[in-house]
């Protein structure tokens, strides 16, 4: 029968049993929340003993629900989907608390820049081609290369990165609130957690996926400083979920706005004009693919080019020059773990 696993006691069997049994929900939750436990007890005072122990308690119980519960997915889904919240939300809820209390810790200088670039913004000033160096990310240590920090100089990111936090920034100053940009972070975790429970797959493998993004320090440690990744990522998901679902123009928008955050979304859009190839091949609907690109290109062409028109040389120095290497005082490059000792070999 198609898809059964190989005789027991060859080699490709094995490997093979090998792979189906930590391909499981079980051994995802055990590995990576195991070492998501860790880092939040290793990390408690930045994001709090009681989210640690609330997040271990959590952990232990979906564990127990499936090893001695058979079936119920869907309970055991939304069991995944509440820890990936606490897990996830909750270290950045408390830094972001804590921040007004003892200020800064654990984050990330690219956090308070983009801050600081909104401020700029709201003032109508430029954001590309300007000094930092007079704005709080110059209170954040660096030792990755000798000298200043090279940020101080160049703002990496897009543009929508910046224009996304501008109504949460209005809003805590209207409430006389502290303006923190994970609060943004937040919202787009939210995102990314219903657009897995969106796709249209098994509810166990909707599990794992929660599990490999949500209760994991490969992704929530980053979450936590105030990177942002977690924004193209979550509208990546989105946008697979719409397509898997039959929605191709606005899938096709949604990666367009993920690409407009980040270009590691570019990733994607070779998947999206596959699919865009063969749903033409089917129905012959050209509106269809002629809309498609048309969504896609919305976003990045709306809040770029703007940008790109005020200040063209800023802009391709800090977006573009100053993150592939054409600068002397180019983006870093770093490695962490196995690929830290490959960088320094």
């Amino acid at each position: 029968m198609a898809g059964d696993l190989p005789p027991a006691g060859r080699p490709r069997a094995s490997l093979t049993r090998v792979a189906a049994r930590l391909t499981t929900p079980l051994a995802y939750l055990a590995v990576l929340g195991g070492l998501q436990v860790l880092l939040l007890w290793t990390l408690r005072d930045h994001v709090g003993v009681w989210v640690a122990a609330a997040s271990t308690a959590g952990v232990l119980a979906l564990l127990g629900l499936l090893v001695f519960v058979e079936g119920r997915w869907r309970l055991k889904l939304i069991c995944a989907c509440a820890l990936g919240a606490l897990a996830a939300i909750g270290p950045t809820l408390y830094a972001v608390v804590e921040r007004t209390r003892v200020g800064l810790t654990m984050e990330h200088d690219g956090l308070l820049q983009i801050e600081s670039a909104i401020d700029r913004l709201l003032n109508r000033q430029p954001i590309y081609g300007v000094d930092w160096s007079n704005t709080p990310m110059a209170r954040i240590s660096w030792d990755v290369t000798a000298g200043p920090n090279p940020a101080l100089h160049h703002l990496a990111y897009f543009p929508l990165t910046v224009l996304v936090g501008v109504p949460f920034r209005v809003l805590t100053h209207a409430l006389g609130l502290p303006f923190d940009y994970r609060i943004v972070l937040i919202g787009f975790t939210i995102v990314g957690l219903l657009a897995i429970v969106a796709l249209p797959i098994a509810p166990d493998r909707r599990v794992m996926v929660i599990t490999a993004l949500f209760v994991s320090p490969l992704v929530t440690l980053y979450l936590w400083s105030g990177r942002t990744d977690i924004e193209f990522l979550a509208l990546v998901l989105l946008s697979l979920a719409l397509l898997s679902r039959g929605h191709p123009i606005p899938a096709a928008a949604t990666l367009g706005i993920a690409l407009a955050l980040k270009p590691f979304a570019a990733l994607a859009v070779p998947f999206l004009l596959l699919v865009l190839v063969i749903r033409w091949r089917a129905r012959r609907s050209l509106p269809e693919v002629a809309l498609s690109l048309a969504a896609l290109s919305l976003a990045p062409l709306v809040t770029i080019l703007p940008f790109f028109i005020a200040n063209p040389q800023a802009f391709w120095t800090d977006v573009v020059l100053y993150t592939s290497g054409g600068i002397r005082d180019a983006y870093p490059i770093v490695g962490y773990g196995f690929g830290e000792f490959l960088y320094r070999v």
